[in-house]
C-alpha cells in the first residue's frame, strides 16, 4: 500500500477508501493475473503495480527517472526483433 499513492489515478482508484488488496484474474484479459483494490463500499477496481513503481521513480529521482525507465522497464523489441531473425 505504500506504493499505491504514486499510481497516476489514485484518487480515482481508492474511490471512498481501501478495504484490501487482493489478486485476481482480469476480468478483459481473462489469462492475465493482476492486482485489485476492495474498496471499503465492497466494489473492486484493478491497477497496476507498474505505474505506482514508475510514479514512485519519477517523483522521487526527476531528473533521471526518464533515462531509467527507458533503460529497465520499456520493453526492448528491437533487440529481441533482431535476435529472432
Amino acid at each position: 500500500m505504500l506504493l499505491l499513492p504514486y499510481h497516476p489515478d489514485y484518487e480515482e482508484k481508492i474511490g471512498c477508501g481501501v478495504d484490501y488488496i487482493t489478486i485476481g484474474h482480469h476480468p478483459q484479459f481473462k489469462e492475465s493475473r493482476c492486482f485489485f483494490i476492495v474498496r471499503k463500499d465492497g466494489t473492486v477496481i484493478d491497477f497496476s503495480y507498474w505505474k505506482c513503481i514508475k510514479g514512485f521513480i519519477r517523483k522521487r529521482y526527476p531528473l533521471f527517472a526518464e533515462s531509467f525507465l527507458l533503460r529497465h522497464f520499456y520493453r526492448r523489441t528491437r533487440a529481441r526483433s533482431e535476435t529472432r531473425t
